[in-house]
């Protein structure tokens, strides 16, 4: 199954996962004994693998794909064609030196001024790539007209734009700091350190894991995940039991956590046996959320005769002796101690549960930039096209034409090469006749033939028609550049908006994003 299906079925299986995980913990009778017993600690330890599961295997967007490099290479190639063929000579000479190289004075120079010289170098190293291209080429020597420079022009500067907040949003959709703030939660540091300890000569089981006679949280136990799984499951001199978490024997602990020995093998142990427990939602921020509900109701249920709280895992007796493991003989346990129910307890006051809530918030603001990435390449692959159609249709048409309706006619008037006809002066009948053309005897002059005219007449009636059967307003503009071009007296008349829009279905919920003038 793919990420994204997985994310849409998250919040409805990472729900199911806390009732499940969180009835198996409360129907769990705590011992009359100091030391656990084979199991005691598996509900605790199954609540804590939600959590180690999804900072393990973290269920990130996919990469974003774009094209966004190539096609503002291009871009900015094209926008130097607007300068004309010398200009652009210029900079491709100069793209690997500084603006100061260019031609003082000359268009080149106030086109590419220092503070657009990276862009103008950018499309300088591309149209030296393309001096073989025949369409580049065809359009660096062709007569671009004042109207479709400005459509020129407008483009790239929407493709500038487009490729920035892809760029912007990509960056966002791949995030570096989700891991570093799950690797924090995992390991209490940014990476998986090369020895695990319970105890150390300055902190014993007993401060490493809490005392609950005190506010004072356990220090490992608050510290990490790892801390928390070894402060449940962890053998030592006096808690024995190398099952405490797990029920199956190729999960069992072989090293007593006694000071200041690494116990890393066992740590990698316990890993094992969470991974057996992933689903495929595991690692989605509903899931990360989850955990932390599922951790959070745990620890406050109440634990031992003493009633204390915030505790996660095995407290016997009057839970005086704390989280020691079997030190006290009676009343200590394997568990993990939060401190008191004020203002400094708490699952939710740990370092490790912070840092999942904040890799959770994360993950959903990347996914929801991914979403904004994907759309915006689209607009951009969009506006590529455009450029190239502008492109083309200047090569296509090298000439000035009018850009009225009454030019509409002018093919059907004209003579062989081209020429109207009226523009024959002093022309025989014979030679008017060779021109396709008819003579005029009075004025010695060739002239058009009547069907001719009448061709030319339906011609220029047509265009007019197809000219008032447009869309009318700023819904008329395809593109952004005829969009934003759209202005009278220097005043803009349309503005190109995208709109963000949720889109639902059976089986997902995604951010649309629609772009229109």
């Amino acid at each position: 199954m793919t990420n994204k299906a997985a994310i849409t079925k998250s919040k409805t299986v990472a729900t199911a996962l806390v009732v499940v995980v969180a009835a198996a913990f409360l129907a769990v009778d705590q011992a009359k004994g100091a030391a656990p017993t084979k199991g005691d600690n598996a509900a605790a330890f199954s609540s804590l693998c939600l959590a180690i599961n999804s900072a393990l295997k973290p269920k990130l967007p996919p990469p974003i794909n774009t094209e966004a490099d190539n096609i503002l290479n291009f871009a900015a190639a094209v926008n130097l064609t607007t300068i004309g063929s010398e200009g652009l000579t210029d900079v491709i000479a100069n793209h690997d030196k500084t603006h100061g190289k260019l031609k003082p004075n000359s268009i080149q120079s106030k086109t590419c001024a220092a503070d657009k010289w990276d862009f103008c170098a950018r499309g300088g190293r591309k149209a030296e790539e393309l001096k073989a291209n025949g369409d580049f080429q065809a359009l660096r020597n062709a007569q671009i007209s004042p109207a479709n420079k400005l459509k020129i022009i407008a483009t790239v500067a929407a493709i500038k734009e487009a490729a920035d907040q892809i760029q912007s949003t990509k960056t966002a959709a791949e995030d570096k700091t989700i891991a570093t703030e799950l690797a924090e939660a995992l390991y209490g540091q940014q990476q998986e350190p090369a020895e695990i300890k319970l105890a150390t000569a300055g902190t014993n089981r007993q401060a490493a894991c809490g005392r609950t006679s005190t506010s004072t949280p356990g220090a490992l136990a608050t510290g990490s995940l790892v801390g928390t799984a070894l402060c449940l499951c962890a053998k030592d001199s006096r808690q024995t039991t190398n099952n405490a978490c797990t029920t199956e024997t190729k999960y069992e602990l072989q090293k007593e956590a006694n000071t200041d020995i690494n116990v890393k093998s066992d740590w990698e142990l316990l890993k094992t046996a969470c991974d057996a427990q992933a689903t495929e939602t595991t690692g989605t921020p509903e899931a990360i959320t989850a955990a932390l509900a599922t951790l959070t109701a745990n620890a406050a249920a109440k634990k031992s005769s003493g009633n204390y709280v915030n505790v996660l895992g095995h407290l016997p007796g009057n839970g005086a002796g704390g989280c020691d493991g079997a030190a006290d003989g009676t009343n200590g346990g394997a568990c993990a101690y939060y401190g008191k129910a004020d203002e400094t307890g708490g699952v939710g006051r740990t370092k490790w549960a912070q840092k999942l809530a904040t890799a959770a918030s994360k993950l959903k603001a990347a996914y929801s930039a991914a979403d904004e990435a994907r759309a915006l390449e689209q607009h951009l692959l969009q506006l590529n096209r455009t450029l190239h159609h502008i492109t083309t249709d200047v090569v296509a048409q090298p000439a000035a034409t009018s850009n009225n309706a009454v030019g509409a006619g002018n093919e059907a008037r004209q003579g062989s090469g081209g020429i109207p006809c009226h523009d024959h002066n002093n022309k025989t009948a014979e030679k008017c006749k060779a021109l396709n053309c008819d003579h005029d005897s009075k004025t010695k002059k060739c002239k058009p033939k009547p069907e001719a005219e009448a061709t030319a007449a339906a011609e220029t009636t047509k265009t007019a028609k197809e000219g008032t059967t447009t869309s009318t307003g700023c819904a008329r503009h395809q593109n952004q550049p005829d969009c934003e071009a759209d202005k009278k007296d220097d005043k803009q008349n349309c503005a190109f908006r995208k709109r963000k829009m949720v889109k639902m279905s059976q089986k997902s919920r995604r951010a649309v994003y629609q772009f229109s003038c």
